[in-house]
């Protein structure tokens, strides 16, 4: 690893890095954590006693200075926002 990503990493966390994890460590981690978004919105989504309407899903998409598009969704309800999640797309966009 290198000394600049130890270092930003330590700065952010306040802790001594000496790894990172792998990438099926860190696949997994991200999976669970969408899995979770989604319940926790769904959730909520049904238990909104204030809203008299669907809650509104906003889609934004974006791509990075390497021509990776990326979507975040977001759901809007009466209690605020909650994201779901942000995927890659694929290379065509879609």
């Amino acid at each position: 690893m290198s000394p600049a990503i130890k270092s930003i990493i330590g700065k952010l966390t306040g802790a001594k890095v000496q790894h990172l994890p792998s990438y099926g460590t860190v696949h997994k981690v991200m999976y669970e954590g969408k899995c979770l978004a989604l319940l926790q919105a769904g959730r909520a989504m049904l238990n909104d006693k204030e809203g008299k309407e669907a809650a509104n899903i906003l889609l934004n998409d974006g791509t990075t200075k390497k021509a990776r598009k990326y979507n975040t969704t977001i759901v809007a309800m009466s209690e605020g926002k909650r994201t779901i999640g942000l995927s890659m797309l694929s290379k065509g966009g879609h």
